[in-house]
């Protein structure tokens, strides 16, 4: 894969129109800095793509990847609170296909950067 390949959106609020994709991972860190955080954020390639993209149908229903991305903020925010930060699962409902609420479960570690920072990861329980 290729470092800094932007992931495209399509938004309607002041999100940016796209993300870096680096290593496999898309860049959520401007996100996340509007919703509060101080750190980096990242979110898998396919927590990308079977997550925070809306299918069609969903799209109808009026799902978008920045409303997506700002329910995974509050979820994990939330999630976060309960002091849990280091390694934690949970959980974000999403309209599937079926026109239904789906609970999908995620899971996020805090890593360290070579540089000494530190970012979170976010990812699917059968990712590592």
């Amino acid at each position: 894969m290729q470092t800094g390949r932007p992931v495209s959106v399509q938004s309607t609020k002041a999100i940016p129109g796209s993300f870096p994709l680096q290593n496999g991972y898309v860049d959520i860190s401007e996100v996340a800095r509007k919703a509060g955080f101080h750190c980096p954020f990242m979110v898998s390639r396919r927590v990308w793509e079977d997550v925070i993209t809306p299918d069609d149908t969903a799209r109808m229903y009026g799902q978008t990847e920045s409303a997506r991305l700002w329910d995974l903020m509050e979820s994990f925010r939330n999630e976060a609170l309960k002091g849990r930060v280091n390694k934690m699962s949970f959980g974000l409902i999403v309209m599937s296909g079926q026109r239904r609420p789906k609970l999908v479960l995620l899971k996020s570690h805090l890593k360290e950067q070579t540089d000494g920072r530190r970012q979170v990861v976010i990812f699917l329980p059968d990712e590592n």
